[in-house]
């Protein structure tokens, strides 16, 4: 296994939302927030929040767009530094 992927394995899961990325995208995400630690993200279909929970933990301020009003309503309470922007 990669030592890329083998080092940062263990850290993917500590996200408990529902993912629907392989595990090799989620590490890329992963070391790509860790890198930038962005002071402002942009999550276009945030569905279930599962990129968001890793996205919001490492940016100052997120904007998570989406067709869904119920998005909000369900993970409002999660991410405190999340405005989420429903169209």
């Amino acid at each position: 296994m990669d030592k890329i992927v083998k080092e940062n394995f263990k850290k993917i899961f500590k996200y408990p939302l529902y993912w629907e990325m392989t595990n090799a995208e989620k590490i890329a995400l992963l070391k790509l927030m860790e890198d930038i630690k962005p002071a402002v993200a942009i999550e276009i279909g945030t569905k279930k929040g599962s990129s968001l929970q890793l996205i919001s933990e490492y940016s100052g301020k997120v904007y998570a767009l989406d067709i869904d009003p119920g998005v909000e309503a369900e993970l409002a309470d999660s991410f405190p530094n999340v405005e989420y922007i429903i169209g």
